[in-house]
């Protein structure tokens, strides 16, 4: 019976370490939530935080790579309409439903 208790209680610790390690985990994604949240709403905000500069190195690398320096790269082989007014939007809207069919 000693080996079974010894194997049962290595079993919970196990267990309880594992969900020690998940609560960690949501906590610290807690964290950083509501840190996105509160920059998010406060426009003032100082990437001051070791994390934040590195982010921003990041998507700066990235977009120095892009014309314009767009978040996005330049794609090729686009079918693009410009649209000045919501007139010309809604009439090239209206063709497409009218050339639309049916899928069954």
């Amino acid at each position: 019976m000693g080996a079974e208790e010894t194997s049962s209680t290595a079993s919970k610790h196990g267990l309880r370490d594992k969900i020690r390690e998940k609560v960690d985990h949501l906590q610290s994604d807690i964290s950083r939530l509501g840190v996105a949240v509160s920059t998010t709403w406060n426009p003032n905000h100082r990437h001051d935080d070791p994390w934040e500069k590195e982010v921003d190195d990041k998507l700066l690398a990235i977009r120095d790579g892009h014309r314009f320096r767009s978040f996005a790269p330049e794609r090729t082989d686009n079918v693009v309409k410009w649209h000045i007014d919501g007139h010309d939007y809604f009439w090239a809207l209206s063709e497409l439903i009218d050339q639309a069919k049916e899928a069954s």
